[in-house]
């Protein structure tokens, strides 16, 4: 843990792993982030490895991850809870949201969050949707670092006709943050979009995107030839960019991970 400046916290004022009270100001803190869309646990070998997924976050430091394609119970992905395992792997805390239900409902399929700092969920989002898409949702997670902060993680729609809906689904996002005041907030996830595209446009409005900072590929893992994983946050200046990066994972998933350091700035 970093060495904290003029922080106390007051006897009793910790719920749900949330740090409610304190005194002074905290140092600035830098925050490893990373979104990794981890293919329900199946490599580029066609191999089911939760290990090897654990392995990737853990060699690289990333203090809060979230993760798209995230299966529970399902037969493709040996019926493991993988957000449950994965947390158990790292000692990290985990959160899940499903965006859709398979095999009769005994299979779920979404989005989950992975820190090493306890975690609040504070509001589970369901996304536009057509009818005919896959559905898909936000998670919003509070997370108790030494400067709490809000996390969403998401996965847009894929297909390239579906355009609206990716847009819808940037304002969705935009009024829950602004209407519940989930600030700062920092999104990750796979938007399934290149840079210039409408819904990437539309997210810089009110988002810093750190990949506007060193962005590159990140799939296909072997040799990425498009980028689609998104880490970005709210204010736009609420974070100083330390580095962006994609990790040269070529394996364990059809997506490569993507990994931003952030200092948070002094809020005014």
């Amino acid at each position: 843990m970093k060495r904290l400046g003029k922080f106390c916290l007051l006897p009793g004022l910790v719920s749900a792993g949330v740090l409610i009270g304190g005194c002074g100001t905290a140092a600035p803190q830098e925050i490893k982030i990373m979104t990794y869309n981890i293919h329900a646990g199946i490599g580029m070998d066609d191999q089911f490895n939760l290990p090897r997924l654990a392995e990737v976050i853990r060699a690289n430091g990333a203090d809060v991850i979230g993760l798209e394609e995230v299966d529970i119970n399902n037969p493709r992905s040996q019926r493991s809870d993988i957000p449950r395992e994965l947390g158990q792997l790292l000692n990290m805390h985990p959160a899940f949201i499903k965006a859709v239900a398979f095999h009769e409902g005994t299979s779920q399929y979404g989005n989950a969050v992975l820190s090493k700092y306890p975690l609040e969920v504070v509001d589970k989002l369901p996304l536009p949707g057509d009818g005919n898409a896959e559905p898909r949702a936000a998670l919003v997670v509070k997370v108790a670092a030494e400067q709490p902060f809000y996390f969403i993680v998401t996965h847009f729609v894929w297909e390239p006709e579906l355009e609206d809906l990716r847009l819808q689904s940037v304002d969705a996002i935009d009024q829950l943050v602004q209407s519940k005041k989930y600030y700062p907030a920092i999104l990750v996830g796979d938007l399934n979009q290149e840079p210039d595209a409408a819904c990437i446009e539309a997210l810089r409005k009110n988002w810093t995107l750190t990949n506007d900072h060193g962005g590159s590929k990140s799939w296909p893992a072997d040799k990425p030839e498009q980028q689609l994983d998104y880490i970005a946050f709210t204010p736009k200046n609420a974070f100083e960019i330390v580095r962006h990066q994609v990790i040269g994972e070529v394996m364990a998933s059809d997506h490569r991970p993507v990994m931003a350091t952030l200092r948070r700035n002094p809020q005014p």
